[in-house]
Order: structure tokens, then C-alpha cells, then sequence
């Protein structure tokens, strides 16, 4: 079986979100899927069978399937593009847990379709004072508190709270909700002229170009770690320990800067100059995922809030994990235009052996 490692919503190699990309030439029973995913111990490792109108495509954390996943999806489009397997005009189509997605190629950019999901108010005042806990912040940082999908919106006071945050992984398992996404308004953005990695006109460095300068040794390399294992380690995120998936135990001599990326208190930061209409980080405990490096299908929810509060149907977002990501995004009525590029790292085979061994 075909096998591939792709760092999305980056134009060079170790950066953005890595995803695992494989294709199944026959429909895999969901337990070898998931120990396939486990063996990869990335935040997310996409399954693709080709099917009549499309490819079948479905998305494993190492410790459960998901619904929908961004950065996966633009990852599988990725590959089928560089592998010849759809022309460079075709539209790609997945057929999803989410529902008919599709993907298009953009320049050099990649641009998903995905189901928009407004988000609605959490009134429980209870709610907004345990996640404020959680997250480490006095509740008044905690400007307003959605739900959007299975996940919550946290609204913050400022870009910096939302760079400075360092979780209670502990904490956050308790709190009613997949995966939290935390956001804030993009400081500096009015008035400048923003340039960033997805090759768009302006004066301001890319941020490629700002992390390149940067000694990557400052940024801390996190981890993927088990949802029973989250409860052991709750600010394991600061370790920069990788986690033997199969012994749930931490591996010290194993730390991999391509793992999921765990950042806490120390994101990644484009130039000063750059201007981004909001930022944000995303968390999800519950499936095994610490903090996701750049989080797509949060943006679902992301880019209907900013729209409606910016007035703008047409935003710039940068995810500030320690790898960082920057995304394009556009509402369009019931739809969230998501956009970014895509790099391959690693291409190879897993053995025939594997498909019958477990």
C-alpha cells in the first residue's frame, strides 16, 4: 500500500500540519485503519479508496476516526495531484463522514470546500469559568464562548493571550467538548499590507522566510498522545517527549520535530509586520491530539465568527502552534472556502505483511 507524509498549509518541509496519506487498493476493515494510524502517530492519517464518482476518504487520530479533517483533506488532494491520479484541471471529490467534499487546485495553492458551521452561543456561565481554568487565563480574557460542530469557539481578549497559553490538558478533558479552538483578533491588521507563505503581493516578509531565520531549536516539539494517556500528563505538551503510542508511555529518546506539535507558551511568530485578520490554536484531548499545528476544519467554525465581526467575506488566518500555519479563507453562504499549499516529505510502501498481521 501506497504510503505518504505530507506537511500541510506549508510550502517547505517541516512545517504547517503532517499528515499521513494511504492508498488502499481494496476498502480496509476500520480496526487495521486504526492501527495504521496509531503506527503513523500523527494528529491525522487519511485512508483513500477510489470509488465510482470519487475517492472514499476517511481520517484517523491514533485514537479514533473523526468526522472531517482539513489539513488531511489537503493532503489526500495533494497526492492525487502529484501522482498523476487526477489531472491538473480535475477536481477532487471525497466522499466523507461530513458528507461530498471537494478540493481544487489554485495556482499553487490548494483550495477546499467544506461545510460552514455558524457557531451558537454558550450561555453557561459555569462553562466559561472552567474553561477559562483550563486554559490557564483569568475568565475576563474569555470575551464570549461558542459552539460550532462538535467543538467550542473561545473568543479571546488578544493575539497575545492566545500565543501565551499553556493548558491543563487534565483540565480540559473535563469540559464538555471534542476539541476547543481559541481565537483572537489579529493585532495590527488594520491598515497594513499583508504578505505571507501563500504567495500573495504585499511588502511584509513571508513566513516561511520568518521561520527560516529563526533557530528552530526555540521551538518546542510536542506530541500526539493517547486520550487515557492525556489524563496522566496533563501539561505533557512541554516535555517535548514523543509517546510510544502502543506501550502509552513517553519515549525520551524519541522526540520527533515532524510530530504533532504541542507549543504551549511558546508559538511560532511570523514577522511583527505580518497582519493576519485572527489567529488561533486548537486542542482536542479527547481524541488523543494535545494541540493540532494548523487545524482546518476548525476554521469551519473560525471563519463565519470573523466574517460576520469583520464585515468581510474574505480573511487571513495564521494558526500559532509552534510549526505555524497560515490559511486563506472565504464565507460563501453555507460554505467555508479553505486554501493553503502542500509539501511531500516522505513517500514509500507499508509491507503486504502489516495488512494481515493484526
Amino acid at each position: 500500500m501506497e504510503l505518504y507524509i505530507v506537511d500541510a498549509f506549508s510550502s517547505r518541509p517541516f512545517g504547517g500540519n503532517p499528515a499521513a496519506v494511504c492508498i488502499c487498493e481494496q476498502p480496509l476493515e476500520t480496526a487495521m485503519m486504526q492501527q495504521i494510524a496509531r503506527e503513523m502517530n500523527l494528529s491525522e492519517t487519511a485512508f483513500l479508496t477510489k470509488v465510482e464518482d470519487g475517492y472514499r476518504l476517511r481520517w484517523f487520530t491514533p485514537a479514533a476516526e473523526v468526522k472531517l479533517c482539513g489539513h488531511a483533506t489537503l493532503a489526500s488532494a495533494h497526492i492525487l495531484w502529484e501522482t498523476g491520479r487526477l489531472g491538473a484541471g480535475e477536481e477532487a471529490r471525497f466522499l466523507t463522514l461530513s458528507g461530498l467534499l471537494t478540493a481544487r487546485r489554485r495556482g499553487r495553492l490548494i483550495e477546499l470546500n467544506f461545510p460552514a458551521h455558524r457557531p451558537v452561543e454558550e450561555s453557561r456561565p459555569e462553562m466559561k469559568q472552567q474553561l477559562a481554568a483550563a486554559l490557564g487565563i483569568n475568565a475576563d480574557r474569555l470575551q464570549a464562548l461558542y459552539r460550532y460542530g462538535e467543538d467550542l469557539l473561545a473568543v479571546l481578549d488578544s493575539e497575545q493571550t492566545v500565543r501565551g497559553l499553556e493548558p491543563d490538558f487534565h483540565a480540559l478533558l473535563g469540559v464538555e467538548t471534542r476539541g476547543i479552538a481559541v481565537t483572537a483578533a489579529g493585532e495590527g491588521r488594520e491598515g497594513k499590507t499583508n504578505t505571507d507563505s501563500l504567495g500573495n503581493a504585499g511588502d511584509t516578509p513571508a513566513l516561511d522566510d520568518a521561520i527560516s531565520a529563526k533557530d528552530t531549536n526555540e521551538l518546542k516539539t510536542g506530541k500526539v498522545i493517547p486520550a487515557a494517556d492525556a489524563v496522566k500528563g496533563s501539561k505533557a505538551a512541554n516535555t517535548g517527549k514523543a509517546v510510544d503510542i502502543a506501550n502509552g508511555s513517553i519515549n525520551e529518546n524519541n522526540a520527533d520535530p515532524a510530530a504533532i506539535s504541542g507549543n504551549s507558551g511558546n508559538s511560532a511568530a511570523p514577522s511583527s509586520a505580518a497582519v493576519y485578520d485572527c489567529v488561533s490554536r486548537f486542542f482536542c484531548p479527547a481524541v488523543g491530539v494535545q494541540e493540532d499545528p494548523v487545524t482546518g476544519s476548525a476554521h469551519c467554525g473560525i471563519a463565519p465568527y470573523w466574517s460576520t465581526k469583520l464585515g468581510k467575506s474574505k480573511l487571513k488566518a495564521f494558526q500559532a502552534s509552534a510549526r505555524g500555519g497560515e490559511l486563506e479563507l472565504e464565507v460563501d453562504g453555507d460554505r467555508v472556502k479553505i486554501a493553503g499549499p502542500a509539501v511531500t516529505v516522505l513517500r514509500g510502501k507499508l509491507d503486504d505483511t502489516c495488512l494481515t498481521a493484526y
